[in-house]
């Protein structure tokens, strides 16, 4: 039974186990299937919510593709746009070459066949010369028979009166070799005593160098000046003879002196003639004398074939002689017999300015300097060879002129001449001009006093007698800057300049002489600014050079100073002879005008580089602080510089960046403005008609026109000299240009900025000006313009075409550059306001890459309720969305800005639809806190210590600055989200509201606001702690208010009654006062446009009153 027991327990405990691990396994497959079913339903709920968002994320990468590639489609349209502009102007410009060469390929035509006319009218005139000349020739073939008839019957009688006088003759001739041996015997003698006076002259000149050059030790600073070299102004001192007022005689005399040029004594040839004061290298025995260059004779291989330059003398013996040296006692180096000369070749190489002189066996080439020097050669050696005796001594006295001479000097310009009254220069004597000082030396006494009573201005200026009244006189010290030596000397200031000596003993000569005329300046250096300075220095620019003096005390270089300027004063003004053809073209009759343009090249065109200005320019360098960054020379140096200049543009593929220069010089030293007109108004001045040389100056004489104006005096020349033109050259291009500089000169405004390349291209062109302005919702506008049209005519042209001048607020232009805006001026030239946008452009100036724009919008808000219906309302409406985005609004409510959005969003796009999406929230909503970026970009808008305008500090922050400032914090991510879903359920609620309804909506929002027609800026107030330190600054027609930033009730307000003043006694400090002593002081750098702003609300307040007041008085 135990055993049967066992195995029943173990029969029932294994169906037991076997029981229990079938039930586990399906317990465990129902916990697998569970399981399963679980996962896949989570993970079937997990890629629902993936496909959600990839969905989501899809479509939020394909918007911002679809918005990235609108960019580039607009980008590339703008491209295109661009392209095709330029495309348009290299056209244009094509299209204007050839025109002009056309027209230039006519007047060569033209040209061509005047001379062809000419050559044949010449040809038939030599014809009928020479057969005059063969009938002459027969006829007096003809006398000459009878006259050899006659004298065959006449030498039969002579014969026989020949026999009876022979004895009678050779008892003449041995008288009369006794009388020439004696007269040779003197002859010698009297050599021989003028060689050795002369050796006695030249060593008594240089014992008197030596003494000079001892004497001058201690001062290197003498103002000595060499004559002025010959030029225009010498053709008036060849005409002196005609030109001396009745009842002065003619003072001739000439001789040796021994003149100071430099810092060397050299012994010169001077004539006074016809009222001239002539200066020769050496006396004048020759018909022409010069430099040229002349080709070596020789034949072999090692014969010398070059070119040298040698010194010509052609006398009146009709020999050539060549020098290495233009001295006197030089040795000839050749001889060429011009009366053995076979002929006289026009051209005798084939270089340029070339002629050639053929004599027996060989042919002398010579170079002359010049085509005019090869013409004047040619032409005096053609004459020498045809000329008679009698005609070449008159060909001798004639070469005595201004033009053979090294410097002349006109008597009427002399202000005196005196001895010099020195104990080492004896028979030295000086003359003073209004610019220079000549000092001379005369063989003898007898010589001095000759030519100082001959140079005497009797009746032709004033005469200086007796010592000059001292004016002002104490110590100063000297620097010399060739020695780089700092010495005291006592100068005495007089009407005529500045004395130094080496003590107050004023009896002695000084040691040097400062001379002073109308064109010197003197200023206080930068040095001497310093009030803690013991010594203060000032600068006196002469003629020569400039002195840089110092005194003890800044006081007493100040009274220096202007004592200095008393006597600039009153000195007797210089006129160049430009100048004085100038007005004697103003006073002369149109026949006399003419008959001085021939005579006077001076006026006219030439292609050779000025020697000095046509006008009389101040000395020294000009002191503005724009003339010393753009480091200008001298006025002298800069007036050459343009003419060299207009040279260069002639020839200029692309003349635009040389007129730009010019007119930028012209901008920055408005002192060479009438030097430059008259510089174009000479270069204008030819009978090459439509050349393009000639039209390359009208060109820039146009940009000129449109610019600046002359003084009176030069636009009166001016007006003539297109008149002139006008009536002329009638139907040529030149008269072009002459009408558009004439209407151009009737409307030149002055000018803030040199014009643009836009503009000098449509000067070029003779055409106006095309200016883009912008308005709110991207419309814009193209207004033609010149270079004088204000932005209160282009406000009113607009308000005319959009129908709005009857309204009571007023319109204005700003300028404008993403979030900067500033209003321009009504009378501001618009071609100034482009030309400044061009700088900010070429400079990189911007904010975040965007550009620089004209842009029309409201300025001053006098009328606020206007109808819905009117444009108005819709400028107002722009107006106002542009301040909620830039943060201008005060409200702190979330809910206003988002109902703003949505009725922004309802009034652009419509209805909301299934599926929309707000692309930019930035557009509607205002995200970025902009209040610190405006500051900041406010603080760079105003020049520092100035109103007006960008500095380079300025420039270079905005430059810098990028539109991702880490000081623009963004609201979070998710905040976004939650404002786009606000903005978008409030979007939803507006379905079925019209564009108008939407636009009302919002304006009532904004009407809501008791300030609203206020304009907002941000100031900060440091005056006191009565008021926070960031705060608006709202001006409106009523008052100014001062807000808390974003707060709707302002903090205080003062109407315009109990504002006393306003303005902003420092800079970037605008100040109020009001009744009560009230004064209220806050930082801005918008000062300006404040001011500016208060002064149209009260200009309007007081006409409004104004127009009220008179119906009551009536």
């Amino acid at each position: 039974p135990l055993f049967r027991w066992i195995i029943q327990a173990w029969m029932i405990g294994f169906l037991t186990r076997k029981r229990f691990l079938r039930t586990k396994r399906g317990i465990v497959l129902i916990q697998k299937i569970y399981r399963g079913h679980f996962y896949r339903k989570e993970y079937l709920k997990i890629r629902r919510a993936v496909l959600v968002f990839q969905k989501f994320a899809r479509g939020w990468s394909a918007r911002k593709l679809y918005h990235r590639l609108l960019e580039e489609k607009r980008l590339e349209e703008e491209r295109l746009r661009e392209e095709e502009r330029q495309r348009k102007e290299e056209k244009q410009r094509e299209l204007e070459r050839l025109e002009e060469e056309r027209k230039t390929q006519e007047v060569e035509e033209m040209r061509a066949r005047l001379a062809e006319e000419e050559r044949q009218k010449t040809a038939a005139q030599e014809l009928k010369k020479r057969r005059s000349e063969e009938e002459s020739k027969r006829a007096v073939a003809k006398a000459r028979e009878i006259e050899r008839v006659r004298k065959r019957q006449e030498e039969a009688e002579r014969e026989a009166r020949k026999r009876a006088e022979e004895s009678t003759r050779m008892a003449e001739e041995a008288a009369l070799a006794a009388a020439e041996e004696a007269e040779r015997l003197a002859a010698e003698q009297s050599a021989m005593l003028e060689a050795e006076a002369e050796q006695a002259a030249i060593s008594q000149i240089a014992e008197l160098d030596s003494a000079l050059r001892a004497a001058e030790e201690d001062s290197d600073d003498e103002e000595t000046v060499s004559l002025a070299p010959p030029g225009p102004g010498s053709e008036l001192a060849e005409r002196r003879m005609s030109e001396l007022p009745p009842g002065i005689e003619e003072k001739t005399i000439e001789g040796y002196l021994t003149m100071k040029a430099g810092s060397k004594w050299k012994r010169r040839w001077c004539v006074l003639k016809f009222g001239t004061f002539m200066y020769f290298r050496g006396k004048q025995d020759f018909v022409r004398a010069g430099w040229m260059e002349k080709k070596g004779g020789g034949t072999g291989t090692l014969s010398r074939r070059n070119w040298k330059k040698r010194f010509f003398v052609l006398r009146d013996d009709r020999k050539l002689s060549y020098y290495e040296k233009d001295e006197e006692a030089a040795k000839p180096l050749g001889v060429i017999n011009i009366a053995e000369a076979k002929d006289i070749l026009d051209h005798g190489t084939k270089k340029a300015n070339s002629f050639g002189i053929e004599v027996v066996g060989r042919v002398y080439h010579i170079i002359a300097e010049s085509d005019e020097d090869c013409r004047a050669w040619v032409s005096v050696l053609k004459k020498m060879q045809q000329s008679s005796d009698v005609e070449v001594k008159l060909m001798k006295s004639e070469s005595m002129n201004s033009r053979n001479a090294v410097g002349t000097l006109d008597i009427s310009n002399i202000e005196s001449c005196t001895p010099l009254e020195s104990v080492s220069k004896p028979t030295a004597f000086t003359i003073i001009t209004a610019d220079r000082v000549f000092q001379f030396i005369a063989d003898t006494m007898g010589d001095m006093n000759a030519w100082v009573t001959a140079l005497q201005p009797t009746g032709l200026g004033d005469t200086v007698t007796g010592p000059s009244a001292v004016i002002e006189n104490g110590w100063l010290i000297k620097e010399s800057f060739s020695k780089k030596l700092r010495t005291k000397r006592y100068f005495v200031l007089n009407d005529q300049g500045l004395d130094y000596y080496k003590s107050t003993d004023t009896s002695v000569p000084p040691v040097g002489q400062i001379l002073i005329n109308s064109l010197c300046t003197v200023y206080l250096s930068e040095d001497a600014t310093g009030k803690d300075a013991s010594h203060s220095s000032f600068i006196v620019n002469s003629r020569r050079r400039f002195y840089k003096l110092t005194a003890k005390s800044h006081a007493d270089a100040q009274r220096w100073v202007h004592s200095i300027l008393d006597v600039i004063d009153c000195r007797p003004p210089i006129i160049t002879p430009t100048e004085k053809l100038i007005d004697d073209i103003k006073d002369a009759k149109p026949k006399e005008i003419e008959a001085i343009y021939r005579i006077n090249p001076i006026l006219c065109y030439t292609s050779s580089q000025l020697k000095s200005s046509l006008l009389p320019l101040p000395y020294g360098n000009v002191q503005s602080q724009k003339a010393k960054t753009r480091g200008y020379g001298t006025l002298q140096e800069e007036a050459l510089r343009i003419f060299n200049s207009l040279q260069d543009q002639e020839s200029s593929g692309d003349p635009i960046p040389v007129i730009q220069g010019i007119l930028q010089t012209c901008f920055d030293l408005p002192q060479l403005r009438n030097e430059v007109y008259c510089q174009l108004i000479k270069q204008t001045n030819t009978t090459q008609l439509d050349s393009i040389a000639v039209l390359r100056n009208w060109q820039v004489l146009a940009c000129m026109c449109s610019s600046f104006l002359p003084a009176r005096k030069f636009l009166r020349y001016l007006r003539f000299h297109l008149k002139r033109y006008q009536d002329s050259f009638p139907h040529t291009e030149m008269v072009k240009f002459s009408n558009f500089c004439t209407e151009a000169v009737k409307r030149t405004r002055q000018r803030d900025y040199p014009p643009s390349r836009e503009e000098i291209i449509a000067c070029l062109g003779r055409r106006e000006l095309t200016a883009v302005v912008h308005c709110f919702g991207g419309g814009t506008c193209k207004i033609s313009i010149n270079s004088s049209t204000t932005a209160g005519e282009v406000v009113h042209k607009l308000s005319l075409g959009i129908g709005v001048m009857d309204s009571k607020n007023r319109f204005a232009l700003f300028e404008q550059c993403g979030d900067l805006s500033k209003a321009i001026e009504d009378r501001a030239v618009i071609a100034d306001v482009l030309a400044k946008f061009e700088r900010y452009e070429a400079h990189g100036i911007n904010e975040g890459g965007r550009r620089w724009r004209l842009f029309f919008k409201l300025f001053c808000f006098l009328d606020i309720n206007v109808s819905a219906d009117s444009l108005e309302s819709g400028f107002m409406f722009e107006q106002a969305y542009n301040d909620v985005i830039q943060g201008r609004f005060p409200t702190a409510a979330t809910q206003t800005l988002v109902r703003l959005a949505a009725l922004r969003i309802q009034h652009d796009v419509g209805d909301y639809k299934s599926g929309a999406w707000i692309p930019n929230l930035e557009t509607v909503y205002p995200v970025k806190k902009k209040v610190q970026k405006e500051e900041e970009l406010d603080k760079g808008y105003t020049l520092k210590g100035t109103l007006r305008g960008l500095g380079k500090g300025t420039l270079r922050k905005l430059k810098n600055m990028e539109s991702d400032d880490p000081t623009q914090k963004l609201a979070d991510e998710a905040e976004l989200q939650a404002i786009k879903v606000s903005v978008t359920d409030q979007w939803k609620k507006l379905k079925g509201m019209s564009r108008e309804v939407a636009q009302e909506q919002y304006m009532d929002v904004i009407r809501s606001w008791k300030g609203y027609g206020s304009t907002l800026f941000h100031v900060e107030y440091k005056q006191d702690n009565r008021y926070p330190k960031e705060l608006w600054l709202a001006i409106n027609k009523q008052c100014v208010a001062l807000y808390k930033r974003g707060d709707l009730e302002p903090i205080v307000s003062y109407p315009y009654e109990q504002i006393l003043s306003f303005g902003a006694p420092v800079a970037n400090t605008y100040k109020l006062i009001m009744e009560g002593n009230v004064v209220v002081s806050v930082e801005t750098p918008k000062v300006l446009e404040i001011a500016k702003l208060m002064k149209a609300y009260i200009n309007a307040i007081v006409k409004e009153r104004r127009n009220s007041e008179l119906p009551a008085r009536r």
